[in-house]
């Protein structure tokens, strides 16, 4: 949180928002990695650092610096780590072995990097920014295809950051969610957009797909992309919705 500190909730106890760990700067991103059991942070510290929840308030599992603000991160399988900074670096950790990354990239996207997800397999990692546009890289040139990005949450000449990515558990496509307060989901394979969502009542600033992929829970609220708008403010609100086929099944090619 924007008070240095990584908390953690259990929805069964009464007492809640137990620190576990602390950043030196505002936290950004926090990821829950299931079989090693750790909660791993990022912060405007420019540090990525691990902390095991069971343990209550102590030194981190590791602490390892970053060559700028961490601004995104996503898990990928049991021990893959992606972490994206202020100057567009991507760096890819096994945090088995964090002493160094595995692998050092930089956005295909030419503006600031807003959130990243990668696929379940480490073989393909989407990433959204600031002026409207996603990429799709795959890892090591797999199977010999291709980068690409295409532009998105634009409303005639005006351009809104992507907030937010979500991966889709079953077929693979991607759900973005932008400051125009619009959710679309595209199809990586056929590079098409699948559908879109009636518009929302304010930004989206977060979703993400349940488990089985039959649902999206979608987080509205205000991200102050045009400053200080006190009309905008409250009515913070989440959906969840739930999912047919045809709003996020692959298109099929012709």
């Amino acid at each position: 949180s924007l008070d240095r500190t990584v908390q953690c909730n259990d929805l069964g106890a009464e007492q809640q928002g137990n620190v576990i760990g602390r950043h030196d700067a505002a936290v950004r991103c926090v990821e829950f990695l299931r079989e090693p059991n750790m909660v791993v942070s990022g912060g405007w510290d420019a540090r990525v650092k691990a902390w095991d929840p069971r343990a209550g308030e102590a030194a981190p599992i590791f602490d390892v610096q970053q060559p700028g603000k961490v601004f995104a991160m996503d898990k990928s399988g049991s021990s893959g780590l992606l972490v994206g900074h202020a100057g567009r670096t991507l760096w890819l950790y096994d945090i088995r072995k964090m002493s160094e990354p595995k692998d050092e990239r930089m956005s295909s996207n030419s503006m600031q990097t807003r959130c990243v997800r990668m696929y379940e397999q480490g073989n393909c990692y989407v990433t959204g920014s600031i002026d409207g546009r996603v990429s799709v890289d795959y890892v090591d040139g797999q199977l010999g295809k291709k980068h690409f990005k295409f532009k998105c949450h634009r409303v005639e000449n005006r351009i809104y950051p992507v907030n937010a990515i979500a991966l889709h558990p079953v077929y693979g496509t991607f759900a973005t969610g932008g400051c125009d307060a619009k959710v679309m989901v595209w199809d990586p394979v056929n590079r098409k957009r699948v559908h879109v969502f009636p518009d929302f009542s304010n930004s989206v600033a977060s979703l993400d797909f349940s488990a089985d992929g039959s649902q999206l829970a979608v987080a509205v609220s205000y991200t102050f992309e045009d400053g200080d708008q006190p009309s905008r403010y409250g009515g913070d609100t989440v959906v969840v919705h739930t999912l047919s086929e045809n709003e996020v099944c692959r298109t099929k090619a012709h």
